[in-house]
């Protein structure tokens, strides 16, 4: 059994239940370029793919905008919670399980973390930091952790909302592409 076939079957936490089914990411997952949002929306658990509603239509806009052609998009959490809240503490832990195991069979050197769950993640913050940080400049950051090159932003339905923050998100993607021809493209 693939490993995308045991996340879609997954039944680790309560989200199962709600939700329409369990979504994966799309794209190349052998690409050393990952994106990881925080949960699917509507249009991802009504399609079962990730990004496929008006943040990833404007994703793929901007990743066009600054050359990027190659990358896996995924979210941390694999089931959309209810009436798209955000998750809890035992959801992500319980979906982490399986971002652990992507991550280990594919290991990518370039992450995109967008939004606060993701980077709380990938950054080893602890569950209080994570749920309390706020869309700021601290936000768009950049990291080494673990052996890759993490690269902090917000999430692209936050964009949908806020345009004012596009140009640094803009910025982010232009590193991320950066570092992912300097170090996956050789």
């Amino acid at each position: 059994m693939t490993l995308a076939t045991c996340i879609k079957t997954c039944t680790r936490c309560e989200l199962r239940k709600e939700c329409t089914q369990v979504v994966t990411g799309r794209g190349d997952p052998t690409c050393g370029l990952w994106y990881v949002g925080e949960t699917p929306g509507r249009d991802e658990d009504a399609q079962g793919v990730c990004f496929v509603g008006r943040a990833g239509r404007l994703l793929n806009l901007l990743n066009t905008k600054v050359g990027i052609k190659a990358g896996y998009i995924d979210n941390l959490v694999k089931c959309r919670p209810p009436e798209n809240r955000s998750p809890e503490q035992t959801e992500v832990e319980a979906c982490t399980f399986w971002l652990g195991k992507q991550l280990t069979t594919y290991q990518p050197k370039v992450i995109v973390a967008m939004g606060r769950y993701s980077i709380g993640y990938f950054c080893g913050y602890d569950w209080a930091k994570t749920k309390n940080m706020a869309i700021t400049q601290e936000v768009f950051g950049y990291t080494e952790h673990a052996g890759r090159y993490v690269i902090s932003t917000c999430q692209p339905a936050y964009l949908c909302r806020n345009s004012e923050v596009i140009p640094g998100f803009l910025s982010q993607l232009r590193l991320a592409h950066r570092l992912y021809l300097k170090h996956c493209c050789k």
